[in-house]
Protein backbone atom coordinates (compact mmCIF):
# COMPACT_ATOMS: atom_id res chain seq x y z
CA UNK A 1 0.00 0.00 0.00
CA UNK A 2 1.50 3.75 -0.91
CA UNK A 3 1.84 6.43 1.53
CA UNK A 4 0.30 9.51 1.38
CA UNK A 5 2.91 11.60 1.04
CA UNK A 6 0.44 14.61 1.78
CA UNK A 7 -0.36 13.42 5.58
CA UNK A 8 1.31 14.28 8.44
CA UNK A 9 3.03 17.54 6.64
CA UNK A 10 2.28 21.07 7.80
CA UNK A 11 1.26 23.70 5.37
CA UNK A 12 1.46 27.50 5.55
CA UNK A 13 -1.47 29.12 2.31
CA UNK A 14 -0.35 32.62 1.65
CA UNK A 15 -2.91 34.67 0.02
CA UNK A 16 -4.75 37.76 0.54
CA UNK A 17 -7.73 36.86 -0.45
CA UNK A 18 -10.16 34.65 1.70
CA UNK A 19 -11.98 33.31 -0.88
CA UNK A 20 -8.58 31.89 -2.75
CA UNK A 21 -7.19 30.67 1.04
CA UNK A 22 -10.02 28.76 1.18
CA UNK A 23 -10.15 27.11 -2.33
CA UNK A 24 -6.30 26.20 -1.61
CA UNK A 25 -7.32 24.81 2.14
CA UNK A 26 -10.11 22.68 0.62
CA UNK A 27 -8.18 21.09 -1.96
CA UNK A 28 -4.82 20.03 -0.07
CA UNK A 29 -7.69 18.30 2.97
CA UNK A 30 -8.88 16.52 0.07
CA UNK A 31 -5.24 15.01 -0.44
CA UNK A 32 -5.65 14.37 3.60
CA UNK A 33 -3.75 17.34 4.60
CA UNK A 34 -4.79 18.10 8.26
CA UNK A 35 -2.23 20.43 9.65
CA UNK A 36 -2.90 24.07 7.84
CA UNK A 37 -1.92 27.51 8.93
CA UNK A 38 -3.16 30.78 7.18
CA UNK A 39 -1.90 34.22 6.31
CA UNK A 40 -3.37 36.77 4.52
CA UNK A 41 -0.38 39.16 4.18
CA UNK A 42 3.07 39.00 4.14
CA UNK A 43 4.09 40.34 7.62
CA UNK A 44 1.44 37.78 9.00
CA UNK A 45 3.29 35.10 6.41
CA UNK A 46 6.64 35.66 8.01
CA UNK A 47 5.56 35.69 11.20
CA UNK A 48 4.24 32.33 10.99
CA UNK A 49 7.05 30.96 9.76
CA UNK A 50 9.26 32.39 12.47
CA UNK A 51 6.97 30.34 15.07
CA UNK A 52 6.20 27.62 13.54
CA UNK A 53 8.24 24.95 11.05
CA UNK A 54 6.06 23.99 7.85
CA UNK A 55 6.63 21.29 5.36
CA UNK A 56 5.28 23.45 2.58
CA UNK A 57 4.74 26.84 1.86
CA UNK A 58 2.33 28.07 -0.61
CA UNK A 59 2.29 31.59 -1.23
CA UNK A 60 0.73 34.06 -3.93
CA UNK A 61 2.90 36.40 -5.55
CA UNK A 62 0.84 39.24 -5.11
CA UNK A 63 -0.75 40.10 -1.46
CA UNK A 64 -1.80 43.72 -1.24
CA UNK A 65 0.22 45.96 0.53
CA UNK A 66 3.51 45.48 2.17
CA UNK A 67 5.86 42.20 1.69
CA UNK A 68 4.91 40.43 -1.84
CA UNK A 69 5.37 36.90 -2.04
CA UNK A 70 8.88 37.55 -3.40
CA UNK A 71 10.04 39.54 -0.38
CA UNK A 72 8.36 36.70 1.72
CA UNK A 73 10.43 34.39 -0.29
CA UNK A 74 13.91 36.68 -0.12
CA UNK A 75 13.32 36.55 3.71
CA UNK A 76 12.93 32.93 4.50
CA UNK A 77 16.06 32.60 2.09
CA UNK A 78 18.29 35.31 3.77
CA UNK A 79 17.40 34.36 7.26
CA UNK A 80 17.33 30.41 7.07
CA UNK A 81 13.49 30.02 7.99
CA UNK A 82 13.03 27.21 6.24
CA UNK A 83 14.86 23.91 6.64
CA UNK A 84 16.28 22.06 4.05
CA UNK A 85 13.36 19.32 4.36
CA UNK A 86 10.85 22.43 3.08
CA UNK A 87 9.06 23.40 0.25
CA UNK A 88 8.57 26.99 -1.17
CA UNK A 89 5.63 27.17 -3.82
CA UNK A 90 5.11 30.54 -5.29
CA UNK A 91 1.64 31.50 -6.43
CA UNK A 92 1.17 34.21 -9.18
CA UNK A 93 -2.23 35.41 -11.43
CA UNK A 94 0.27 37.73 -13.36
CA UNK A 95 1.20 36.91 -16.64
CA UNK A 96 3.41 39.30 -17.60
CA UNK A 97 7.26 39.29 -18.10
CA UNK A 98 8.36 41.15 -15.68
CA UNK A 99 6.09 39.43 -12.76
CA UNK A 100 7.38 35.59 -13.93
CA UNK A 101 10.68 37.34 -14.15
CA UNK A 102 10.18 38.14 -10.72
CA UNK A 103 8.89 35.15 -9.06
CA UNK A 104 11.06 32.18 -10.06
CA UNK A 105 14.36 34.09 -10.35
CA UNK A 106 14.98 33.59 -6.29
CA UNK A 107 14.71 30.14 -6.72
CA UNK A 108 11.30 29.14 -5.30
CA UNK A 109 11.13 25.28 -5.36
CA UNK A 110 8.18 25.41 -8.28
CA UNK A 111 5.34 27.97 -8.91
CA UNK A 112 1.84 27.50 -9.81
CA UNK A 113 0.06 29.86 -12.08
CA UNK A 114 -3.83 30.90 -11.25
CA UNK A 115 -6.33 29.35 -12.28
CA UNK A 116 -4.81 25.87 -11.62
CA UNK A 117 -7.01 22.32 -10.68
CA UNK A 118 -6.53 20.44 -7.77
CA UNK A 119 -4.46 17.55 -10.52
CA UNK A 120 -2.42 20.00 -11.08
CA UNK A 121 -1.35 21.39 -7.28
CA UNK A 122 -1.16 17.70 -6.43
CA UNK A 123 1.06 16.41 -9.43
CA UNK A 124 4.00 19.79 -8.32
CA UNK A 125 3.33 19.38 -4.30
CA UNK A 126 3.92 15.21 -4.67
CA UNK A 127 7.07 15.17 -7.09
CA UNK A 128 8.68 17.64 -4.76
CA UNK A 129 7.55 16.21 -1.84
CA UNK A 130 8.97 12.43 -2.83
CA UNK A 131 12.59 14.14 -4.03
CA UNK A 132 12.88 15.78 -0.23
CA UNK A 133 11.70 12.47 1.72
CA UNK A 134 14.55 10.74 -1.02
CA UNK A 135 17.07 13.20 0.15
CA UNK A 136 15.75 13.32 4.04
CA UNK A 137 19.00 11.41 4.99
CA UNK A 138 21.32 13.56 3.13
CA UNK A 139 19.39 17.27 4.53
CA UNK A 140 19.77 15.45 8.30
CA UNK A 141 23.60 14.94 7.62
CA UNK A 142 23.49 18.81 6.69
CA UNK A 143 21.73 19.79 9.48
CA UNK A 144 24.56 18.26 11.76
CA UNK A 145 27.55 19.83 9.48
CA UNK A 146 28.60 16.27 8.15
CA UNK A 147 29.11 17.18 4.55
CA UNK A 148 31.30 14.00 3.82
CA UNK A 149 28.50 11.45 4.73
CA UNK A 150 26.36 13.98 3.16
CA UNK A 151 28.53 13.73 -0.30
CA UNK A 152 28.11 9.39 0.39
CA UNK A 153 24.88 9.34 0.84
CA UNK A 154 23.53 11.48 -2.51
CA UNK A 155 26.38 8.61 -4.34
CA UNK A 156 24.02 5.75 -2.45
CA UNK A 157 20.78 7.38 -3.41
CA UNK A 158 21.78 7.91 -6.93
CA UNK A 159 23.09 4.56 -7.61
CA UNK A 160 19.62 3.24 -7.04
CA UNK A 161 17.35 6.56 -8.48
CA UNK A 162 18.60 7.20 -11.87
CA UNK A 163 15.77 8.80 -13.01
CA UNK A 164 16.85 11.89 -10.09
CA UNK A 165 20.22 11.26 -11.56
CA UNK A 166 20.47 15.29 -12.50
CA UNK A 167 18.79 16.85 -9.53
CA UNK A 168 20.62 14.62 -7.16
CA UNK A 169 24.51 15.58 -9.22
CA UNK A 170 23.26 19.22 -8.83
CA UNK A 171 22.97 19.07 -5.01
CA UNK A 172 25.85 17.18 -4.66
CA UNK A 173 27.85 19.50 -6.89
CA UNK A 174 26.45 22.72 -4.57
CA UNK A 175 26.92 20.56 -1.11
CA UNK A 176 30.85 20.00 -2.39
CA UNK A 177 30.69 23.95 -3.33
CA UNK A 178 29.77 24.93 0.23
CA UNK A 179 31.84 22.74 1.63
CA UNK A 180 34.93 24.29 -0.13
CA UNK A 181 35.81 21.26 -2.09
CA UNK A 182 36.45 22.97 -4.95
CA UNK A 183 38.10 20.06 -7.56
CA UNK A 184 34.70 17.84 -6.73
CA UNK A 185 32.49 20.35 -7.36
CA UNK A 186 34.20 21.36 -10.99
CA UNK A 187 34.72 17.65 -11.53
CA UNK A 188 30.47 17.49 -11.53
CA UNK A 189 29.58 20.65 -13.47
CA UNK A 190 32.62 19.77 -16.09
CA UNK A 191 30.78 16.07 -16.04
CA UNK A 192 27.22 17.60 -16.46
CA UNK A 193 28.12 20.14 -19.09
CA UNK A 194 30.24 17.70 -21.14
CA UNK A 195 26.59 15.67 -21.93
CA UNK A 196 24.45 19.17 -22.83
CA UNK A 197 24.56 22.21 -21.62
CA UNK A 198 22.75 22.51 -18.40
CA UNK A 199 22.58 26.26 -16.99
CA UNK A 200 22.61 25.48 -13.39
CA UNK A 201 25.86 23.29 -14.41
CA UNK A 202 27.21 26.72 -16.20
CA UNK A 203 26.28 28.84 -13.04
CA UNK A 204 27.88 26.69 -10.77
CA UNK A 205 30.85 26.22 -12.44
CA UNK A 206 31.07 30.17 -13.15
CA UNK A 207 30.65 30.50 -9.41
CA UNK A 208 33.12 28.63 -8.11
CA UNK A 209 35.64 30.41 -10.99
CA UNK A 210 34.85 33.29 -9.43
CA UNK A 211 35.32 32.37 -5.73
CA UNK A 212 39.04 31.14 -6.93
CA UNK A 213 39.58 34.36 -8.55
CA UNK A 214 39.63 33.67 -12.26
CA UNK A 215 37.57 36.30 -13.31
CA UNK A 216 38.10 35.52 -17.34
CA UNK A 217 36.85 31.93 -17.54
CA UNK A 218 33.97 33.19 -14.95
CA UNK A 219 33.02 35.88 -16.99
CA UNK A 220 33.17 33.31 -19.94
CA UNK A 221 30.40 31.05 -17.60
CA UNK A 222 27.98 34.23 -17.42
CA UNK A 223 28.65 35.35 -21.08
CA UNK A 224 27.11 31.82 -21.97
CA UNK A 225 23.79 32.35 -19.53
CA UNK A 226 23.10 35.94 -20.56
CA UNK A 227 23.49 35.31 -24.30
CA UNK A 228 21.61 31.88 -24.17
CA UNK A 229 17.42 31.26 -26.21
CA UNK A 230 16.90 31.90 -22.07
CA UNK A 231 18.08 34.28 -20.23
CA UNK A 232 19.31 33.39 -17.01
CA UNK A 233 18.68 36.65 -14.90
CA UNK A 234 21.17 36.02 -11.53
CA UNK A 235 24.10 35.68 -14.44
CA UNK A 236 23.79 39.27 -15.26
CA UNK A 237 24.37 39.98 -11.88
CA UNK A 238 27.79 37.84 -11.86
CA UNK A 239 28.85 38.82 -15.17
CA UNK A 240 28.84 42.72 -13.91
CA UNK A 241 30.84 41.45 -10.94
CA UNK A 242 33.43 39.67 -13.31
CA UNK A 243 33.29 42.74 -14.99
CA UNK A 244 34.06 45.19 -12.31
CA UNK A 245 36.85 43.51 -10.48
CA UNK A 246 38.53 44.05 -13.91
CA UNK A 247 37.70 48.05 -13.93
CA UNK A 248 35.02 47.40 -16.70
CA UNK A 249 32.44 50.05 -15.28
CA UNK A 250 31.00 50.75 -18.83
CA UNK A 251 30.37 47.10 -19.70
CA UNK A 252 29.53 46.40 -16.20
CA UNK A 253 26.59 48.78 -16.50
CA UNK A 254 25.12 47.71 -19.82
CA UNK A 255 25.31 44.48 -18.09
CA UNK A 256 23.01 44.99 -15.66
CA UNK A 257 21.03 47.24 -17.58
CA UNK A 258 19.99 44.26 -20.06
CA UNK A 259 20.00 42.63 -16.71
CA UNK A 260 16.78 45.26 -15.25
CA UNK A 261 14.98 44.59 -18.56
CA UNK A 262 15.10 41.24 -18.11
CA UNK A 263 13.63 41.10 -14.19
CA UNK A 264 13.88 44.43 -13.37
CA UNK A 265 12.30 44.21 -9.87
CA UNK A 266 15.48 42.82 -8.41
CA UNK A 267 16.38 44.76 -5.39
CA UNK A 268 20.68 43.58 -5.56
CA UNK A 269 20.59 43.96 -9.24
CA UNK A 270 19.36 47.55 -9.28
CA UNK A 271 21.51 48.26 -6.36
CA UNK A 272 24.49 47.16 -8.19
CA UNK A 273 23.86 49.48 -11.47
CA UNK A 274 23.25 52.38 -8.46
CA UNK A 275 27.39 51.30 -7.35
CA UNK A 276 28.49 50.94 -10.73
CA UNK A 277 26.68 53.98 -12.08
CA UNK A 278 28.52 55.99 -8.95
CA UNK A 279 31.71 54.31 -9.75
CA UNK A 280 31.25 55.93 -13.61
CA UNK A 281 30.83 58.93 -12.36
CA UNK A 282 27.46 58.90 -14.58
CA UNK A 283 25.61 60.88 -11.23
CA UNK A 284 22.77 61.89 -12.34
CA UNK A 285 22.25 58.10 -13.50
CA UNK A 286 23.02 57.01 -10.32
CA UNK A 287 20.83 59.36 -8.60
CA UNK A 288 17.78 58.48 -10.48
CA UNK A 289 18.81 54.71 -9.94
CA UNK A 290 19.13 55.08 -5.95
CA UNK A 291 15.69 56.54 -6.31
CA UNK A 292 13.91 53.55 -8.03
CA UNK A 293 16.21 51.27 -4.74
CA UNK A 294 14.67 53.25 -2.78
CA UNK A 295 10.85 52.66 -3.55
CA UNK A 296 11.96 48.74 -4.51
CA UNK A 297 13.54 47.94 -1.47
CA UNK A 298 10.31 49.23 0.77
CA UNK A 299 9.73 46.00 3.34
CA UNK A 300 12.58 43.76 1.72
CA UNK A 301 15.01 42.42 3.96
CA UNK A 302 17.81 43.99 1.29
CA UNK A 303 17.22 47.51 2.57
CA UNK A 304 19.68 49.06 4.52
CA UNK A 305 20.73 52.41 5.75
CA UNK A 306 24.04 51.80 3.29
CA UNK A 307 21.23 51.78 -0.10
CA UNK A 308 20.16 55.15 1.78
CA UNK A 309 23.53 56.71 2.41
CA UNK A 310 24.51 55.47 -1.42
CA UNK A 311 21.28 57.77 -2.68
CA UNK A 312 22.65 60.79 -0.64
CA UNK A 313 26.26 60.57 -2.45
CA UNK A 314 24.57 60.48 -5.77
CA UNK A 315 22.37 63.45 -4.48
CA UNK A 316 25.55 65.65 -3.50
CA UNK A 317 27.40 64.84 -6.17
CA UNK A 318 24.79 66.55 -8.41
CA UNK A 319 25.25 69.28 -5.56
CA UNK A 320 21.73 68.51 -4.05
CA UNK A 321 23.69 69.10 -0.84
CA UNK A 322 20.41 70.23 1.68
CA UNK A 323 18.18 67.83 -0.46
CA UNK A 324 20.84 64.96 0.22
CA UNK A 325 21.13 66.31 4.08
CA UNK A 326 17.58 65.81 4.23
CA UNK A 327 17.29 62.44 2.93
CA UNK A 328 19.62 61.45 6.07
CA UNK A 329 17.38 62.79 8.90
CA UNK A 330 14.39 61.00 7.09
CA UNK A 331 16.74 57.89 7.00
CA UNK A 332 17.69 58.29 10.74
CA UNK A 333 13.92 58.59 11.73
CA UNK A 334 13.45 55.38 9.67
CA UNK A 335 16.03 53.22 11.92
CA UNK A 336 15.68 55.05 15.49
CA UNK A 337 17.61 52.93 17.48
CA UNK A 338 20.03 51.01 14.69
CA UNK A 339 23.36 51.92 16.11
CA UNK A 340 24.51 50.89 12.05
CA UNK A 341 22.16 53.52 10.34
CA UNK A 342 23.75 56.13 12.97
CA UNK A 343 27.48 55.08 11.98
CA UNK A 344 25.85 55.21 8.71
CA UNK A 345 24.55 58.71 8.62
CA UNK A 346 27.54 60.01 9.82
CA UNK A 347 29.62 59.48 7.29
CA UNK A 348 27.58 60.25 5.05
CA UNK A 349 27.08 63.24 6.53
CA UNK A 350 30.78 64.30 6.76
CA UNK A 351 31.22 63.52 3.10
CA UNK A 352 28.24 65.91 2.44
CA UNK A 353 29.90 68.78 3.69
CA UNK A 354 33.39 68.06 2.02
CA UNK A 355 31.26 68.13 -1.02
CA UNK A 356 29.90 71.47 -0.10
CA UNK A 357 33.45 72.68 0.50
CA UNK A 358 32.63 72.68 4.70
CA UNK A 359 35.45 70.57 5.91
CA UNK A 360 35.71 71.80 9.40
CA UNK A 361 31.59 70.23 9.66
CA UNK A 362 32.90 67.42 7.47
CA UNK A 363 35.94 66.75 10.36
CA UNK A 364 33.51 66.67 13.76
CA UNK A 365 30.65 64.70 12.00
CA UNK A 366 33.38 62.23 10.89
CA UNK A 367 34.85 62.56 14.30
CA UNK A 368 31.81 61.68 16.11
CA UNK A 369 31.59 58.64 13.27
CA UNK A 370 34.95 57.51 14.42
CA UNK A 371 34.02 57.49 18.29
CA UNK A 372 31.11 55.24 17.30
CA UNK A 373 32.99 52.96 14.77
CA UNK A 374 35.84 52.30 17.66
CA UNK A 375 32.31 51.98 20.11
CA UNK A 376 30.51 49.34 18.24
CA UNK A 377 34.40 47.33 17.04
CA UNK A 378 34.09 44.24 15.08
CA UNK A 379 30.22 44.37 14.96
CA UNK A 380 30.22 47.35 12.02
CA UNK A 381 29.02 45.36 9.16
CA UNK A 382 31.82 45.13 6.11
CA UNK A 383 30.30 47.16 4.11
CA UNK A 384 29.52 50.44 6.20
CA UNK A 385 33.59 49.77 7.29
CA UNK A 386 33.77 50.15 3.54
CA UNK A 387 32.31 53.63 3.65
CA UNK A 388 33.93 54.69 6.90
CA UNK A 389 37.29 53.90 5.37
CA UNK A 390 36.50 55.88 2.08
CA UNK A 391 35.28 59.09 4.39
CA UNK A 392 39.10 58.60 6.26
CA UNK A 393 40.84 58.59 2.77
CA UNK A 394 38.65 61.62 1.57
CA UNK A 395 39.77 63.36 4.69
CA UNK A 396 43.22 62.80 4.09
CA UNK A 397 43.90 59.85 7.10
CA UNK A 398 45.18 57.60 4.38
CA UNK A 399 47.11 55.50 7.51
CA UNK A 400 43.60 55.04 9.33
CA UNK A 401 41.86 54.02 6.38
CA UNK A 402 45.01 51.75 5.68
CA UNK A 403 44.33 50.20 9.08
CA UNK A 404 40.25 49.93 8.64
CA UNK A 405 40.50 48.29 5.13
CA UNK A 406 43.03 45.47 7.06
CA UNK A 407 40.60 44.89 9.51
CA UNK A 408 37.66 44.82 6.95
CA UNK A 409 40.06 42.27 4.67
CA UNK A 410 40.47 40.20 7.75
CA UNK A 411 37.10 39.93 8.41
CA UNK A 412 35.01 39.28 4.99
CA UNK A 413 38.12 37.23 3.69
CA UNK A 414 36.03 34.44 2.68
CA UNK A 415 33.32 36.74 0.37
CA UNK A 416 34.81 36.93 -2.91
CA UNK A 417 32.31 39.47 -4.38
CA UNK A 418 32.87 41.88 -1.15
CA UNK A 419 36.48 41.43 -1.42
CA UNK A 420 36.19 43.12 -5.16
CA UNK A 421 33.89 45.87 -3.63
CA UNK A 422 36.94 46.40 -1.10
CA UNK A 423 39.00 46.45 -4.33
CA UNK A 424 36.38 49.32 -5.99
CA UNK A 425 36.97 51.21 -2.60
CA UNK A 426 40.76 51.37 -2.66
CA UNK A 427 41.27 52.43 -5.82
CA UNK A 428 38.50 55.50 -5.33
CA UNK A 429 40.24 56.22 -2.48
CA UNK A 430 43.77 56.11 -3.35
CA UNK A 431 44.24 53.22 -0.60
CA UNK A 432 47.39 51.15 -2.11
CA UNK A 433 49.30 51.28 -5.84
CA UNK A 434 48.10 48.16 -6.31
CA UNK A 435 44.99 47.22 -4.21
CA UNK A 436 44.13 44.29 -5.97
CA UNK A 437 47.45 42.51 -5.24
CA UNK A 438 47.36 43.93 -1.65
CA UNK A 439 44.00 41.96 -0.89
CA UNK A 440 44.86 39.20 -2.43
CA UNK A 441 47.91 38.11 -0.55
CA UNK A 442 45.87 38.94 3.26
CA UNK A 443 43.29 36.83 1.58
CA UNK A 444 45.77 34.30 1.14
CA UNK A 445 47.43 34.77 4.65
CA UNK A 446 44.28 34.57 6.29
CA UNK A 447 42.66 31.49 4.21
CA UNK A 448 46.26 29.50 4.64
CA UNK A 449 45.94 30.17 8.72
CA UNK A 450 41.82 28.80 8.75
CA UNK A 451 43.09 26.04 6.88
CA UNK A 452 46.06 24.61 9.44
CA UNK A 453 43.38 24.96 12.16
CA UNK A 454 40.55 23.06 10.36
CA UNK A 455 42.85 20.38 9.50
CA UNK A 456 43.28 19.54 13.12
CA UNK A 457 39.30 19.27 13.28
CA UNK A 458 39.56 17.08 10.65
CA UNK A 459 42.53 15.13 12.16
CA UNK A 460 40.17 14.61 15.29
CA UNK A 461 42.86 17.23 17.54
CA UNK A 462 40.26 19.25 19.03
CA UNK A 463 42.21 20.95 21.91
CA UNK A 464 44.69 22.08 19.67
CA UNK A 465 41.91 23.35 17.19
CA UNK A 466 40.51 24.76 20.06
CA UNK A 467 43.64 26.87 21.02
CA UNK A 468 44.48 27.30 17.40
CA UNK A 469 41.25 28.96 17.29
CA UNK A 470 40.80 30.90 20.48
CA UNK A 471 44.60 32.66 18.71
CA UNK A 472 43.19 34.01 15.87
CA UNK A 473 40.52 35.02 17.24
CA UNK A 474 42.09 37.79 19.13
CA UNK A 475 43.50 38.79 16.15
CA UNK A 476 40.52 38.91 14.33
CA UNK A 477 37.40 38.82 16.21
CA UNK A 478 35.09 39.99 13.35
CA UNK A 479 36.05 37.11 11.37
CA UNK A 480 33.21 35.10 10.83
CA UNK A 481 34.75 31.81 9.69
CA UNK A 482 37.15 32.22 12.51
CA UNK A 483 34.20 32.51 15.14
CA UNK A 484 31.75 29.95 13.32
CA UNK A 485 34.82 27.54 13.53
CA UNK A 486 36.11 28.02 16.92
CA UNK A 487 32.74 26.95 17.84
CA UNK A 488 32.26 24.01 15.96
CA UNK A 489 35.67 22.99 17.06
CA UNK A 490 34.14 23.30 20.92
CA UNK A 491 31.04 22.04 20.11
CA UNK A 492 32.13 18.63 18.35
CA UNK A 493 34.73 18.42 21.50
CA UNK A 494 32.18 18.27 24.14
CA UNK A 495 29.80 15.78 21.98
CA UNK A 496 32.42 13.54 22.53
CA UNK A 497 34.03 14.57 26.69
CA UNK A 498 30.74 16.10 27.39
CA UNK A 499 29.97 19.91 28.31
CA UNK A 500 31.57 22.00 30.36
CA UNK A 501 30.51 25.68 31.61
CA UNK A 502 33.23 27.65 29.72
CA UNK A 503 33.67 26.04 26.58
CA UNK A 504 29.57 26.83 25.78
CA UNK A 505 30.08 30.33 27.19
CA UNK A 506 32.85 30.60 24.49
CA UNK A 507 30.95 28.77 21.79
CA UNK A 508 27.84 30.92 22.45
CA UNK A 509 29.92 34.27 21.98
CA UNK A 510 31.55 32.86 18.77
CA UNK A 511 27.85 32.04 17.41
CA UNK A 512 26.28 35.26 18.80
CA UNK A 513 29.41 37.37 17.07
CA UNK A 514 28.43 35.88 13.90
CA UNK A 515 24.55 36.90 14.52
CA UNK A 516 25.16 39.70 15.08
CA UNK A 517 27.68 40.45 11.58
CA UNK A 518 25.61 37.94 9.05
CA UNK A 519 22.20 37.12 10.53
CA UNK A 520 21.55 34.42 7.16
CA UNK A 521 24.99 32.92 7.29
CA UNK A 522 24.47 28.76 6.42
CA UNK A 523 26.25 27.42 9.24
CA UNK A 524 24.70 29.16 11.61
CA UNK A 525 21.30 27.13 11.87
CA UNK A 526 23.39 23.53 12.26
CA UNK A 527 25.48 25.25 14.62
CA UNK A 528 22.92 26.05 16.66
CA UNK A 529 20.64 22.98 16.55
CA UNK A 530 23.90 21.14 18.01
CA UNK A 531 24.57 23.70 20.83
CA UNK A 532 20.90 23.49 21.73
CA UNK A 533 21.67 19.60 22.27
CA UNK A 534 24.43 20.06 24.34
CA UNK A 535 22.94 23.21 27.04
Amino acid sequence: MMTNCFAGKTYLVVDDFNDMRSMIKSILKTLGVTDIVTASNGRDAVSAIEKNHFDVVLCDYNLGDGRNGQQVLEETRERNLLTNHSLFLMITAENTRDMVMSAIEYEPDTYLSKPFTKDVLKARVEKLLNFKSLCKPVFEAVDVGNYSNAVKLLDHIGDSNPKNRSALLRLRADLCFQNGRYDEAEAIYEQVLGDRAVSWATMGLGKLYFAQGKHNDAEDMFDRLVNGSTPVPSAYDWLARCQRMQGDYEEALETLEAGLQVSPNAVLRQQQHAEVAMLQENYKLAEKSYAKLDRLSQNSIYRTPSMTAGWVGAMSANGKHDSALMTLKKMQQEYKTDREAKLCALVATASVYRNKGDDAKAQVELDSGTKLYEKMAARVPGYLALDYAKSLAGSGNTEAAEAVMKVVVQNNHDDPVFMGRAIEVCREAGISEDPQAMIQSMCKEIIAMNNQGVRLIRDGKLEPAIEFFRKAQEAMLGNKVINLNAALAMIMHMEKAGSNTENLREARACIQQVKTLEPDNERLPQLTRRMRKLS
